[in-house]
């Protein structure tokens, strides 16, 4: 870079006394640094003073921080490699004295060349823990004078400079930590502020305490470290302590004997220290947050050039804390959201059971009424169609059920081999007849992939929600619905982009697509449409697309979901080509029609529901087979003691008080290991074999059932060669 020209002398008058003053009071960092470099030009009437910092990789360079041109003020920036030069040596030495000829010793240097220097005075400038943070120089267009007089004059400014060296230095320090440690945050963050400054200020104890809004005068520390190692902190008292003196004035300094000002201090018994230095902490608006204090184990005397490091990092510590207490409340007030949505989502969960549920019970009751009084039926025929209207309409209400179990992913009874463009296109067929004929489809579907293992029936169902969904979104019965089938890779970046309602492993997956070009749907209305009996119809009933994201889950996929207002909506069902949960173990479905061989034997059925135990007992007397009942898992073992192997087969019920049917399964086991047990339960069967997986169960029969799925379940239970199925099935 081009150096302007040395201007002509001014020959001021050398500084008097109280010029000096003034000049050591003014302010700290650059300011100072400008009034010395003019201070001592005009001094000894020297053409250039330089105040070097270090910088650069290992420091190796150097970077004017202030200089005078002929008692004047040089503010061009400038940066040069140290090596080959005088610099290199004061740094080496000390200091470094070239009275004259200093060209001639270094006539490579161009700078020296351009400056027409002729003599150079140099004096190295360090911090408290001896590291070089730069060096004053003295460049003369002549022989120096007086060098050693020259000298002595930087060294009246020694300590002073390398003070203020060390803030700058502090305060790139400050700001590379800052940058490192913004994406972590909290406590990470205050641990670096606090290693940071004690390593700064060359002390051995640094800790950031947080006022405790809830406790007055008491703190919490956010971060400590000793000797640069982090270790535990707490909650304090700030009772007899320096830090509750930083309370009442800003910054609080006890120099030495720190034990005798605060003898009841706990945390000098745990670290021993000779002397402490607080300051507070505030957030940007004046709100007193805490405060921030150091430790050493010798006399601390900060100089004027420190306390801005320390008014630093309590400021960045301030703001810390502040964003920690803004995230807390932020997480709160989530917290706080979600227990609202989750509370009205159960009210809308419980409000539609009672809906669904109140409606098949009023049929239920309404018939059983007219079963009995005054106006009973007086024919065969006019009973039959009561009783077939209650069946009806409970198993109405046990489809209900089965529908929540769905939205809880707990749906898998049938798992065979499918695939799923043929499943697509069978749930797509008896939709096209009621299509209105502004309606355009698209197929989609790919051909030759994999089939994989999922229940038909309620993957077919999901399928069917999601097209009937998008037919009703279509405006006016106008517009174009998009079925489509094919490969989809997952990977951490898919997961980053799309919006799943589960977690998806890696690697290759199937998906069925449902896409519309109507209404859409806004990122609030998104965000709900999975949730039970949540409709955006006056007419809907809100289980559609919570079933169908239960069925997705229940085979280990999940749905996704694509919509924005005015541009359509996309959902597409994504599926593992793995095997479906729950169908390692499952048992073939039941045949069509009753089996030929009737059933026989001895049966244990246990079941602590006393209306079910009687019901149960009644259908198995009325398929010809024997029953002790039991109400518990104390009273079935005693039973099965009593009647040992004249015992044919177990109906076990799977959730009851005292002694699970888990329990009690494992007990008959261990001392009846070829007894069939068949489980009885309100679960779904994925979820009870999986609790009974390589157990043995014989068969699974799901609640409510009639006495046609009981004696299916049984002829296909307990088909075998063992003698309790001879004697059982014939």
């Amino acid at each position: 870079m081009a150096i302007p020209p040395i201007p002509p002398r001014d020959h001021a008058p050398p500084d008097d006394p109280t010029r000096l003053a003034d000049g050591l009071c003014c302010a700290p960092g650059t300011p100072f640094l400008r009034w010395l470099v003019r201070h001592v030009a005009r001094e000894l009437e020297c053409d250039w003073v330089i105040a070097w910092e270090r910088v650069g990789p290992a420091w190796r360079s150097i970077r004017i921080a202030a200089a005078s041109q002929h008692g004047e003020p040089f503010d061009q920036p400038l940066e040069l490699e140290m090596a080959g030069s005088p610099c290199e040596l004061v740094y080496t030495h000390g200091h470094c004295v070239w009275a004259r000829d200093v060209q001639a010793a270094f006539p490579d240097l161009a700078i020296l060349k351009q400056l027409a220097v002729e003599s150079y005075v140099g004096l190295r400038l360090v911090d408290a823990a001896g590291r070089a943070l730069g060096h004053l120089t003295l460049l003369h267009g002549a022989p120096c004078p007086d060098p050693e007089g020259w000298l002595a004059k930087l060294r009246q400014f020694e300590v002073r400079v390398a003070g203020e060296l060390s803030s700058r230095r502090a305060v790139l320090e400050l700001e590379e930590l800052v940058a490192a440690s913004d994406g972590r945050g909290g406590r990470d963050t205050l641990l670096e502020l606090s290693r940071g400054l004690a390593h700064t200020l060359q002390v051995r104890a640094c800790f950031i305490c947080e006022l405790l809004t809830e406790r007055p005068h008491h703190v919490r520390t956010s971060a400590i470290t000793v000797d640069g190692a982090a270790i535990a902190g707490g909650e304090a008292d700030l009772s007899g302590t320096p830090c509750g003196v930083v309370y009442r004035q800003p910054l609080f300094l006890v120099e030495d004997r720190l034990a005798e000002r605060f003898p009841r201090w706990p945390l000098l018994e745990l670290l021993p220290a000779q002397s402490y230095l607080g300051i507070e902490a505030r957030s940007h608006d004046g709100k007193l947050l805490g405060h921030m204090s150091v430790l050493h184990d010798r006399p601390l005397v900060p100089s004027i050039a420190e306390l801005p490091i320390l008014r630093l990092y309590a400021d960045r510590a301030a703001m810390e804390i502040e964003r920690r207490r803004a995230a807390a409340q932020q997480l709160a007030a989530e917290r706080k959201l979600f227990d609202a949505r989750k509370t009205e989502s159960l009210g809308l969960l419980a409000a539609g059971l009672a809906h669904d549920l109140n409606n098949r019970l009023t049929s239920v009751l309404g018939h059983v009424s007219l079963l009995h009084g005054d106006a009973a039926p007086t024919t065969r025929e006019e009973t039959t169609r009561h009783l077939e209207a209650i069946e009806a309409a409970t198993r109405a209400a046990a489809d209900v059920v089965q529908q929540m179990l769905a939205c809880g992913g707990h749906c898998i009874v049938d798992a065979a081999p499918h695939d799923v463009s043929q499943l697509a296109a069978e749930a797509l067929e008896p939709l096209l007849a009621e299509l209105p004929p502004g309606v355009q489809v698209e197929r989609d579907l790919a051909t030759q992939l994999p089939r994989i293992a999922a229940d038909g029936a309620r993957l077919r169902q999901a399928i069917e929600v999601l097209l009937r969904n998008a037919i009703d979104a279509l405006p006016a019965g106008r517009g174009r619905l998009r079925l489509a089938t094919g490969r989809i890779a997952i990977d951490a970046s898919a997961r980053e982009a799309l919006r799943f309602t589960a977690e998806l492993d890696d690697g290759e997956h199937l998906f069925v697509e449902v896409a519309d070009d109507g209404h859409g749907l806004d990122e609030a209305t998104l965000a709900r449409v999975f949730e039970p009996f949540f409709t955006t119809r006056s007419d809907g009933q809100g289980l559609g697309r919570a079933v169908a994201d239960g069925v997705a889950r229940g085979h280990r996929g999940a749905l996704m979901a694509r919509s924005s207002l005015g541009r359509g909506s996309s959902f597409r069902i994504v599926l593992p080509l793995a095997p479906a949960r729950g169908v390692a173990g499952q048992v073939a479905p039941p045949p069509a029609g009753r089996s030929a061989a009737p059933l026989r034997g001895l049966a244990l059925l246990v079941d602590d529901e006393p209306m079910v135990r009687a019901a149960t007992a009644r259908m198995l007397e009325r398929l010809g087979v024997a029953v002790q009942a039991a109400s518990g898992g104390e009273e079935a073992l005693r039973l099965l003691e009593r009647y040992g192997d004249r015992i044919d087969f177990v109906l076990l019920d799977l959730t009851m008080p005292r002694m699970s049917g888990e329990e009690l399964f494992r007990r008959m086991r261990a001392t009846h290991p070829r007894l069939p047990v068949v489980l009885m339960t309100g679960f779904s069967a994925p979820d009870a074999f999986e609790r009974f997986q390589d157990a043995g169960l014989a068969g699974f029969l799901q609640k409510p059932f009639g006495l046609l799925e009981l004696e299916r379940c049984l002829q296909r239970s307990l088909r075998g060669d063992g003698p309790a199925a001879h004697r059982v099935a014939g």
